[in-house]
């Protein structure tokens, strides 16, 4: 029997570890997602969104889904899945572009669920939600997802169809080619209690029905909490649909976006402020609200003419005009008053996103703080009056602009960078139904806390707001020196 050498059983060793490992890495490089590239799945209670990543987890049942936490970051060769975007990687998406990128069940969509209100809106995420469904595969009715049937998300509206301007059934979300669509609406009261969600608009009532456990309850809302019910009730709401950037639904009246976020001013060529003979114009009805707009107004008529249109004024431009009265902007005057009724945070209207931005004229604004006008709007688009310490001092400057021509075209310079969108409300709706069992489940204890509490809304200007602040915290470290 011959002799084996050590020398060469451990040469031999080395060599089928080596070749075998080689093997395995070409591999698994092969595969669409291999291995050493997998995001671990965390469990249903972490708050997230659950993405189907690749035929690999898919066979792997019943772990379909892989979750990205908005928290939570796993770094794969120094890319963080956290901050991997793909709103824009392939291009325009479906909301700005009609044959524009629709999310497909390969993204990873992350922050689709409120944290304060610093991470923004969340539209764009919302609208890139993709579907569930096996393939891709979505159908009228139900949906098959490794052979069960997966059946319509079920959405009550108590105030009746009309209110909304839609019909009953999965229309809407097919009409609007919603990437989520498995949702149907219903305004049949017997059909209450077994829906998935109930949506009030503008004023709540308890339904007479027992409430579901799984059952989300949300409050739609357009207007600012000075105009609106209050509700008495605690701890009903699940989800809230406003304009305020920390609902789960974010429901603005205009939404702007960039075609290119590192694009954001263009020079201008065209003149704006050619042929234009009259400095600045309002149109107002509501002569008694409470942030004392007409006040401030009458105050800058003394050092720059302000044309009043409507009966607070004595100019004239019946409603029924329509474009005719905006056309008068865009033609005649350099500025706009867009003054809001209220100065309310996050609350900017019609009155700045079609009177001021949507005519060709710069608006001049009242109502949210800057910063919620700078998170919205299109980056040097408009004037905030908190930027002045009086009416005098706004007047100084537009008179700089109306003698500038060069100047007062660089509020314009936005203009080819971007466009406003649709939100598809109901398209997100629908996608965050679908996601919601996969994340913590939401409630307001105080809806009307979070509505109206702290400085949701002032009677002042923001201005003097942060200036009491300052005063007073300054006072406070003077006491806090002199004590110690």
């Amino acid at each position: 029997m011959p002799r084996v050498s050590v020398r060469r059983l451990f040469v031999y060793a080395i060599y089928t570890v080596v070749v075998t490992s080689l093997v395995m890495l070409a591999f698994h490089v092969q595969q669409q997602n291999p291995l050493w590239l997998r995001v671990l799945e965390q469990s249903s209670g972490s708050g997230g969104y659950y993405q189907q990543n690749s035929k690999e987890i898919e066979d792997e049942a019943p772990a379909h889904f892989v979750v990205v936490n908005n928290d939570e970051k796993t770094s794969v060769d120094n890319v963080t899945t956290a901050n991997i975007n793909p709103l824009r990687s392939h291009g325009l998406p479906w909301y700005i572009k009609n044959d524009g990128y629709r999310p497909s069940q390969g993204d990873v969509v992350d922050n689709i669920w409120p944290d304060g209100r610093l991470n923004g809106d969340r539209i764009e995420q919302q609208l890139m939600v993709p579907t569930r469904d096996a393939d891709g595969i979505s159908g009228e009715g139900s949906s098959l997802l490794a052979g069960v049937v997966k059946p319509l998300k079920k959405i009550f509206l108590p105030n009746g169809l009309g209110s909304w301007q839609t019909k009953s059934g999965q229309k809407v979300f097919t009409d609007q080619k919603c990437p989520v669509d498995r949702c149907s609406l219903t305004s049949n009261r017997e059909e209450a209690a077994n829906a998935d969600a109930i949506m009030f608009k503008d004023f709540f009532a308890t339904p007479s029905h027992q409430r579901p456990p799984h059952q989300i309850w949300i409050m739609y809302m357009l207007e600012c909490p000075l105009h609106t019910q209050y509700i008495r009730e605690k701890d009903v709401f699940n989800w809230t649909a406003t304009y305020k950037s920390d609902s789960e639904l974010v429901t603005p009246y205009e939404k702007w976006v960039y075609y290119d976020v590192k694009v954001r001013r263009k020079p201008v060529t065209t003149n704006f402020a050619a042929n234009k003979t009259k400095q600045v114009a309002w149109f107002v009805s509501n002569c008694g609200a409470k942030n004392n707009r007409l006040e401030y107004a009458h105050s800058l008529q003394k050092y720059i003419d302000v044309d009043i249109y409507g009966s607070c004024g004595t100019k004239n431009c019946p409603r029924h005009s329509g474009d005719h009265c905006l056309d008068i902007l865009s033609t005649d005057y350099k500025f706009y008053l867009a003054f809001e009724n209220s100065n309310c945070r996050d609350y900017i209207t019609e009155k700045f996103y079609v009177n001021g931005l949507g005519s060709k004229v710069l608006p001049i604004v009242m109502g949210a703080p800057r910063k919620d006008y700078e998170k919205h709007a299109p980056e040097h688009s408009f004037i905030h009056v908190d930027d002045f310490a009086s009416p005098k001092e706004l007047a100084d400057y537009l008179h700089r602009l109306d003698s500038n021509d060069s100047l007062y075209n660089e509020y314009f310079e936005w203009k080819e960078t971007g466009q406003f969108i649709n939100t598809y409300f109901f398209c997100r709706l629908c996608a965050m139904l679908h996601e919601a069992p996969y994340s913590p489940a939401r409630s307001y204890e105080d809806f009307n806390e979070w509505w109206r509490g702290g400085t949701n809304c002032i009677k002042g200007s923001w201005r003097d707001l942060e200036i009491h602040r300052r005063k007073k915290k300054k006072k406070i470290m003077e006491l806090t020196q002199a004590t110690s």
